[in-house]
């Protein structure tokens, strides 16, 4: 169930960040192949989430892998859809990574916080104890 969930899920942010993109560049029309591939594609990605849950592997190798996925799958959707060419697949990389590391980084920072604010909590109740 949580497969499906996490698919879901990762089909809904592709499709939005799919009809944002088109919206911005002004693509007037689309194959249903371009539509079928970005849901499988994204609901991939959602699935490929699920590697935080894998206790046994630290954070690094956690994010690592991830990155490493959902970096796969986005290449796979550009070559699939023809949307850039070849020569600027080093740029893409370089693209993605910065932008993938801005992302982590603001969700670490948010994880971080919201443990921080949670042990002040359980202080704060020790103390009243």
């Amino acid at each position: 169930m949580k497969i499906i969930k996490s698919f879901i899920i990762g089909v809904g942010i592709g499709q939005l960040f799919y009809l944002i993109s088109i919206f911005l560049a002004g693509v007037q029309t689309q194959t249903l192949a371009n539509m079928a591939s970005v849901a499988l594609l994204s609901g991939l990605m959602g699935i490929a989430s699920l590697v935080y849950d894998w206790r046994q592997l630290s954070l690094l190798r956690q994010s690592l892998f991830h990155y490493v996925l959902i970096l796969a799958l986005a290449m796979i959707m550009n070559l699939y859809n023809h949307w850039l060419p070849l020569s600027y697949f080093s740029l893409f990389i370089l693209e993605f990574s910065i932008i993938y590391l801005i992302i982590w980084s603001l969700l670490y920072m948010k994880t971080r916080w919201t443990i921080t604010k949670i042990n002040q909590t359980l202080v704060e109740n020790r103390k009243k104890d």
